[in-house]
Formats: C-alpha cells, structure tokens, sequence
C-alpha cells in the first residue's frame, strides 16, 4: 500500500466503526449497477475517493477493472487489505490502495473515471471540496468523467427529525452471537448547511448481559446541486448531468439521492 501525507480531522470516525461498517451498509448494493455502466462506458484506470473497506472497488476489479482507492481511516483500509489477499491473483493485481487526503493527493496517473461514492462528499466542507475536485480535475483524463454519490440535500437539510434518537439497525453478527444496535441522533443549523451527526453503536450477546458503546460524532456539510456546479466549475469542470437515483432518473427535490457527473473538457 502506497502512503501520503494525511489531514484527518473528520475521518478519525472511520477507524471506530469499521469493525461495523461491512456489516451496516450490507444492503447497499443499488449503486453498482451505475458504476458498471459508467466504467465501461470510459474505461481504465478508476480511481475512488473514500474506497472504505472495498465494497465498490472490489466489485470492479473482479469483472476486469483497475482501481487505486484512496482513504483517510488505516482501520478501513486494512479490512480493505485483509479482503483483497483474499482475492484471486488476477483480481488483487488490479487494485492499489493509497493512505491519503482526498483533498491534497498527487498520484503520477490519470484516470477516465472518479468516484466519491455514498455520501463521503459530505464531510469536506466548501474550502475542502474545491480542493479535492481541482486534485480529480488535475488527476483525469480529457473526456473523463467525474461522480459525486450524496443523499438528496433537500432532505438531508430537513430538521423534522431534530432531537430524535433513531434505531437504525438492529444487526446480528454472521457467526457470532453478538448483537448489534445502530442508532442516530442529529442536528440541523441551515445557515451554515450542517447537520451534526451522532451514531451510538451498542453491541452486545445476543442472549443478554453487559452493553459495549462506541458514540461517534460527525459534521455533514450538505450541498446543494447549484453549488455543485459552481464547485465543478471553478476546478476546470463542466456538470454533465444531475440524477436522482441510480437508474439514471432526472433529479428533483423528492429524489432519494442527488448524482452528479461532471466531465473534464476534452
């Protein structure tokens, strides 16, 4: 695994729940589909920004993709590391993860395809996204295209649910008795487009007996399409399209998420 120089204020949340994160988001599966597609569609290398654990670059390399993932957590990286040993020769020779900033990488390649996949957007603010999208914009090829993967802003900005402690989840541990609880509390302040996040994770046997709790809190810097554009932009992009879901819906207020592609001039 290659190193770099890293700034984690934000990320430092990714090495307390990654023991959990494969088995949280073991749902998440819908993106895939579009990632595929908009591979193929532009072709080698891909390079992901915030690749976790490897639930999307893995997908790629095993059906002939090379990816470099960049993260910001080395407890997210090495279960990242743990799978890809795993791994087929011929798969494990198509990925690189890189340790790094987002914000501030220099890798000696160009790529036909970036992604921030689910909602890492949200943890750079204004000042950080501008930075990372001039570092893709530098890192792409002309013609190359560049996708950002959020919940949809206007309901991340809602504040109907202020105050609340959610039950997410309520997981049990593949071949283990361990019971684990996923809760969420937030806070909105729509001047400074935030939401303040808190997820308590209690995990515990599932027949009963004493409680182990992580809390970790987080700040969403929630951003809306046409600042997107703005952003894009500024950093020598132009927006190609806007969708609101994975199928490639046109975007609009109700949608569940918000994708936007921009595209490197060629």
């Amino acid at each position: 695994m290659i190193n770099l120089r890293r700034n984690r204020p934000d990320f430092e949340m990714y090495d307390q729940i990654a023991p959990y994160y494969d088995l949280i988001h073991s749902g998440l599966k819908e993106d895939l589909v579009l990632f595929i597609s908009l591979s193929a569609e532009v072709g080698d290398p891909i390079l992901e920004l915030g690749c976790g654990t490897g639930r999307l670059f893995l997908t790629l390399c095993r059906i002939g993709h090379t990816v470099i993932g960049i993260d910001n957590s080395p407890a997210m990286l090495e279960i990242a590391r743990e799978k890809v040993a795993k791994e087929r020769n011929s798969v494990r020779d198509r990925v690189s993860l890189v340790e790094g900033d987002i914000t501030s990488f220099e890798l000696n390649q160009r790529f036909g395809l970036a992604i921030i996949p689910y909602n890492t957007l949200f943890h750079l603010d204004r000042n950080g996204r501008r930075k990372c999208f001039r570092r893709v914009e530098k890192h792409l090829h002309p013609g190359g295209l560049f996708v950002v993967d959020v919940d949809n802003p206007f309901e991340i900005g809602d504040p109907v649910e202020d105050g609340y402690l959610l039950l997410e989840r309520s997981m049990i541990e593949p071949g283990s008795d361990r019971l684990i609880l996923q809760m969420t509390s937030s806070w909105v302040d729509n001047d400074t487009q935030q939401r303040h996040m808190t997820w308590i994770i209690d995990e515990s046997s599932i027949n009963g007996g004493a409680v182990n709790r992580k809390v970790v809190k987080s700040i969403f810097h929630y951003v809306n399409p046409h600042e997107l554009e703005e952003e894009f932009r500024s950093a020598g992009l132009r927006l190609k399209a806007l969708y609101g879901d994975y199928d490639r819906t046109p975007f609009g207020e109700d949608s569940p998420r918000l994708l936007a592609i921009a595209q490197k001039p060629d």
